[in-house]
């Protein structure tokens, strides 16, 4: 599930800071097969889901879906191995490193992973806002905590 949401905070970001103009397509490119299904689809089913988790999905789902209409966006998303998401693994394992540091590896390590302009920005009020109050209708989860370990990536920082 919080991979999904993630597929949904970059184009609002984008959105949000006029990058994503109207009549434009979105490329979500995920390595959650979850995901990038939930990016396409518009119903869920409630078998085997808690109340609470459904409507979790609905609210990231019609979220995402009104913006986009509101902004005439295409959507586009695809599924590729994690094993090739080094970009992706490292955003999310690579607390360590200061944004700085990390957009120049990212940058040095794997140039035909992203764009030309590619940035780290930090979420918007607007997003954090959104983000908190949906976080706090989740029920507790119980599952132990997994402990994140730094991706492989940064360790081509030292040689």
């Amino acid at each position: 599930m919080m991979e999904h949401v993630a597929s949904t905070i970059g184009p609002w970001i984008d959105i949000l800071s006029d990058e994503l103009p109207p009549l434009s397509c979105s490329i979500s490119l995920t390595d959650n097969t979850t995901s990038a299904g939930l990016l396409r689809r518009s119903n869920f089913s409630d078998i085997g889901d808690l109340k609470s988790h459904l409507h979790a999905k609905l609210q990231v789902s019609r979220s995402y879906a009104s913006r986009f209409i509101h902004h005439q966006i295409r959507e586009y998303s695809q599924w590729f191995s994690g094993k090739q998401n080094f970009i992706a693994d490292s955003l999310s394992r690579d607390f360590h490193l200061d944004t700085k540091t990390l957009t120049s590896l990212l940058r040095s390590h794997l140039p035909s992973q992203h764009c030309q302009h590619f940035h780290i920005v930090p979420l918007t009020p607007k997003i954090e806002s959104w983000l908190s109050a949906w976080l706090q209708q989740l029920p507790e989860n119980h599952l132990p905590h997994e402990a994140h370990r730094p991706s492989n990536l940064w360790l081509g920082l030292d040689g």
